[in-house]
């Protein structure tokens, strides 16, 4: 039975990510404790509910009501917003992403671009056409929107247009709008928020400079708050002894002594080439003795590309909650379990890169297409260029290796090795603290002074 003295609050959770932020993290736990916290999906269902309510001995409610549907002219100023926006920051993501597209879009950008400038002009334009989205969006019809009685609104996708619409509709019945950015990647490759938050929540210093840059034209200013990572409270709790390292091999059917090389594989679309990567490693692990590759899969990448591994005796694959579910409710347990297991870390420009060094891996970046050399344009090589990846590169977080024999030679290095370098844990103070009391618990301590 619900306490009549906790305030309720609604919690807009639209993606996945955000969800194992939220929730898989502890947050909603600790949040739940203290509020009544109803929940807003697109995707989690009253089984889930039920789920996380058992799992964490909570008392959630879910909304059943569906996102409004979004009016054409909305989608098409939000798509000029966008390109004021980029065009005025000039994030180093977006120019990547230009040259993506083809001559005839690239000579549009441009043209408009040197059109509209980047001047008065240009800031004033985005200022009105954030405020007319803000405007028409919190018009759009919400029915069954629970706001009476609600102390407060949570955005966990601030930049997803839908929980926008949400924080804009309860702004015109007053209600409060906190705002949590989910990744490190967000504000420079998502476009704009638009909607307004008293408090923003973010990981770092890096996030809170650029959340300044981008939004301090704009009124009223937020809150920003720097939190930590949440899910790195989960790494620094759950660090495995040798016996439950001793425990996760044995699932796995691996050797107790046997080193583990962890490819974290991409997303197709980032990636397409990146089973020429499983190739190469597979060939190094079959040249080493009592090497292991074990293979996890990224939510958007499919097990069928990887079938013809799984009859080779030194490869495990591992995979990864659906995009179209909750992940299930351990998902950063054996996540964590997984990178500790491991010697070293192969990635491709994902968060894995942070996550394994944050458990004190050594990375290696994969910057090589495989058996082709593509041009710059649809090269690996251009991910680790966009802004989010610029903080890591200069700390060198890993080891950019851009040809096979490099995979080779630094793989051999690492492996006689085995230990981060200075670079990596001075980026983790800068750019991911790790500090004491936890992610979480600062997160809720900023939740609490928000509502006071």
């Amino acid at each position: 039975m619900e306490e009549p003295s906790k305030r309720k609050l609604l919690v807009l959770i639209t993606n996945h990510f955000a969800a194992i932020n939220l929730i898989h993290t502890g947050f909603i736990q600790k949040l739940a404790d203290k509020y009544s916290v109803q929940i807003l999906s697109d995707f989690i269902q009253e089984a889930d509910i039920v789920k996380i309510n058992r799992y964490f001995e909570i008392q959630l409610t879910l909304v059943s009501i569906s996102f409004g549907k979004e009016p054409p002219v909305l989608r098409l100023l939000r798509l000029f917003e966008k390109f004021l926006f980029f065009n005025l920051f000039k994030a180093n993501t977006h120019r990547v992403k230009l040259l993506e597209q083809s001559i005839f879009i690239r000579r549009v950008v441009h043209g408009l671009g040197w059109l509209i400038g980047s001047g008065m002009l240009a800031r004033w334009l985005l200022n009105f056409v954030r405020k007319a989205i803000i405007l028409l969006s919190s018009r759009i019809a919400q029915p069954g929107l629970p706001n009476p009685g609600l102390a407060g609104v949570i955005s966990s996708s601030p930049l997803d247009s839908r929980e926008n619409a949400i924080v804009n509709r309860l702004a015109r019945q007053k209600v409060p709008a906190l705002a949590i950015i989910i990744s490190w990647d967000n504000l420079t490759s998502k476009g704009m928020i638009n909607a307004n938050h008293d408090y923003v929540l973010v990981w770092n210093e890096v996030m809170k400079c650029e959340f300044e840059n981008f939004y301090s034209g704009f009124q009223p200013i937020p809150r920003i708050c720097v939190t930590g990572v949440p899910r790195f409270d989960v790494y620094v709790k759950r660090k495995p002894n040798e016996i439950s390292l001793l425990n996760f091999k044995r699932k796995l059917s691996i050797s107790g002594s046997a080193d583990i090389i962890l490819f974290a594989t991409s997303a197709p679309r980032h990636f397409p080439n990146q089973r020429h990567i499983v190739e190469d490693l597979l060939e190094y692990c079959k040249r080493r003795l009592n090497t292991i590759l074990l293979i996890r899969l990224h939510p958007a990448d499919q097990l069928a590309y990887y079938k013809e591994y799984l009859s080779e005796r030194t490869v495990r694959v591992c995979r990864s909650s659906a995009c179209t579910s909750l992940p299930e409710l351990n998902f950063l347990d054996l996540l964590t379990d997984t990178i500790y297991s491991c010697t070293v870390c192969v990635q491709v420009a994902s968060t894995m890169r942070l996550d394994a060094a944050a458990c004190g891996k050594p990375v290696v970046n994969i910057g090589y297409d495989g058996n082709e050399e593509l041009p710059y344009s649809q090269s690996v090589r251009r991910l680790y260029d966009y802004s989010h990846q610029l903080p890591l590169n200069a700390f060198k977080v890993g080891k950019l290796v851009l040809s096979k024999q490099e995979l080779f030679d630094h793989l051999d290095q690492v492996l006689r090795k085995r230990s981060q370098s200075a670079f990596t844990q001075a980026a983790l103070s800068a750019h991911a603290p790790i500090q004491a009391g936890g992610s979480v618990s600062r997160m809720m301590r900023y939740v609490d002074e928000w509502l006071a």
